[in-house]
């Protein structure tokens, strides 16, 4: 089974598909699950080709990720650095619900402020 923001995306068993493959294991009494966190890819949303979960604000944005986190409905804390200076972002199923810099909350405008730094980022998407 794949989900994606908290809802069945796909499942599979045997030749099955979709609801019909859920009911199928849903029987199956000894069956056991393996959860696998990833993050979809940027270009496409597909899971089957996880998505990075660290890189180069050069070579994306701090605004692109932040889209991201937004149009994959994500639950997740975005942390990003330059030299000293260190920033979190928190989103919860899509929507930033708080940002702090230096370990006390930030305004409002982080983002902006951020928006043109160069840096590093890594971004974890909690298993709930």
């Amino acid at each position: 089974m794949h989900l994606l923001a908290g809802g069945l995306n796909d499942a599979f068993a045997g030749d099955e598909r979709g609801e019909q493959a859920v009911s199928t294991l849903q029987r199956v009494a000894s069956a056991r699950f393996l959860i696998d966190t990833r993050l979809p890819d940027p270009e496409t949303g597909s899971l089957a080709k996880p998505g990075p979960a660290e890189g180069n604000l050069a070579q994306r944005p701090l605004v692109e990720i932040m889209r991201y986190c937004e149009e994959y409905v994500l639950t997740c804390t975005l942390e990003v650095w330059r030299g000293e200076d260190q920033a979190r972002i928190s989103y919860r199923r899509g929507e930033l619900v708080g940002t702090t810099v230096g370990g006390s909350d930030a305004p409002n405008d982080f983002p902006k402020s951020w928006a043109g730094r160069r840096g590093s980022s890594s971004w974890f998407c909690p298993c709930p």
